[in-house]
């Protein structure tokens, strides 16, 4: 029940050996058995369970430990050893289901030193599986993480593995060139340099490092050059199994934190990089293509990020920049090799046009000054000041409330200003009001809403931003009554 081995074939197997099977009671202890199935349980997937608890050491304990052949080749014929669901092992799985596999052996590189698992497709005689992720539960075990997509598997089955190989050929390309960036990063900044962790997907790699600064734009742009010069010699990508003592003496690098055996696989790089790595390679560098580096960050106190990609994500990459640059050129009238400096020509010129308009402006403000005071509002001895603009800045609004306060000596200034939907409101308030009790930021609180926003300030000076442009107008009665309930609590 357990294996599947067919009642028929081992009654054969007897037979040639001169010995009978007792079929009848071959039946009951069969039909015993399918009662303890059926009382152990069933899945959510209504598969009957023959283990239950933590599968993963049980699956080592009765089948071994897992082989992996992935380094010498990207498919295989395999034995279904194990199929697990919730944490159960179990006989079958159906169209549908999502389960582990374990198999004898695997060309599946399972997740671990920081690169992603394959996937891929198991093809049996009574189904079809994709392999959506494979992992390491144990140092020895092997999981494939499957959907049946057509038929069901079944636990002692021959399958057909077969890993996705463009996918794989990334990875590949992309763990040569994180080797070939450590010892880039090496040589530009320094042997204090070690590796703080790594990402190596299908389609990009990171590498975390130490380093007590951040890098320029200068040592990026080298240690990118350096990487690209290695890749093009084409140098030769060799593994080998040695021990770890003569791996030390060899110079080969290693993570400090990890705890190694007494053999260890060396990844060497020419005559320049050796690195203990379990990894899948290249054959040589120049199948990585090309390497740029996407970006630099810090994520911890001296501990740098560096994100790169290669091979077909670099040529993608590069057609988009290619895409773009033709488009600006077009945009700007110019030719590709001279998009930089009429990208400049523009930003001198746009810089003029701000001075011109920054000066247009300041004459603008002079002449609102003047009609501003022409249309001053007198409340008792408080001279009240207000005024709707278009298209004016924060900062503009207090420079043009500076020179208003100074021109009246004991006065309150109400400013707006709407653009794009948007509505900004500031109000300020002479030294002498002040004195007495006035505060811009009572009055804010009280007429803001009007607006549909909100702000705050000092005493002498505050503002707020809203949603409603339309309350402008309804904003200098409320700062009037504001004025004048402030001049009758003072009588």
């Amino acid at each position: 029940d357990t294996y599947g081995f067919p009642l028929e074939l081992t009654i054969e197997i007897a037979d040639e050996s001169g010995l009978k099977v007792d079929i009848n009671s071959f039946n009951k202890l069969m039909s015993k058995q399918r009662e303890r199935a059926r009382a152990e349980g069933v899945t959510a997937e209504g598969h009957a369970s023959i283990y239950v608890g933590n599968v993963y050491p049980k699956v080592v304990e009765k089948y071994g430990k897992s082989d992996f052949t992935g380094y010498e080749t990207d498919q295989v014929e395999a034995k279904i050893v194990a199929i697990a669901a919730d944490d159960q092992l179990v006989l079958s799985a159906k169209t549908g289901d999502e389960v582990e596999l374990f198999l004898d052996h695997t060309p599946f590189y399972a997740e671990k030193g920081g690169q992603i698992g394959d996937v891929g497709i198991m093809t049996s005689e009574t189904g079809k599986a994709r392999v959506l992720d494979t992992s390491a539960p144990l140092a020895d075990l092997i999981a494939h993480k499957v959907k049946v997509i057509e038929g069901g598997l079944e636990s002692g089955q021959t399958v057909n593995a077969v890993i996705d190989k463009r996918r794989r050929r990334s990875i590949s390309r992309n763990h040569t060139a994180t080797h070939l960036l450590q010892w880039a990063l090496r040589i530009i900044l320094g042997e204090h340099v070690k590796q703080a962790g790594s990402f190596v997907g299908a389609d990009r790699l990171r590498f975390d490092f130490t380093h007590h600064q951040p890098l320029s734009s200068k040592e990026i742009g080298n240690i990118q050059r350096l990487v690209n010069e290695k890749i093009l010699q084409n140098h030769p990508v060799r593994t080998y199994i040695t021990t770890l003592d003569y791996a030390k003496d060899i110079g080969a690098t290693a993570l400090f934190e990890e705890k190694y055996g007494k053999y260890v696989r060396v990844v060497e790089i020419g005559d320049f990089s050796k690195e203990l790595c379990g990894g899948v390679h290249l054959g040589n560098t120049s199948e990585v293509g090309f390497i740029k580096i996407t970006s630099v960050s810090s994520i911890g106190a001296n501990t740098r990020r560096i994100e790169a990609i290669t091979g077909e994500r670099f040529l993608e990459d590069h057609r988009r920049v290619e895409t773009e640059l033709k488009q600006i050129s077009e945009l700007l009238g110019v030719k590709d090799g001279q998009v930089y400096q009429a990208v400049e020509n523009l930003k001198q010129k746009a810089e003029k046009e701000r001075k011109t308009l920054a000066s247009l402006r300041s004459k603008q403000m002079e002449g609102e000054v003047e009609n501003i005071i022409n249309d001053k509002i007198m409340l008792g001895d408080i001279v009240l000041l207000t005024h709707a603009l278009e298209f004016a800045t924060m900062d503009e609004l207090r420079i043009l409330a500076d020179r208003l306060r100074s021109a009246e000596k004991s006065s309150i200034v109400v400013l707006a200003s709407s653009d794009k939907g948007k509505a900004t409101l500031l109000i300020a308030a002479t030294p002498a009001l002040i004195k007495l009790g006035f505060s811009s930021v009572d009055m804010l609180k009280k007429i803001a809403p009007i607006i549909g926003g909100g702000g705050g300030g000092r005493a002498d000076l505050a503002q707020a931003g809203g949603k409603d442009p339309d309350g402008i107008a309804e904003l200098f009665p409320a700062a009037k009554k504001f004025v004048e309930d402030f001049t009758s609590s003072r009588a």
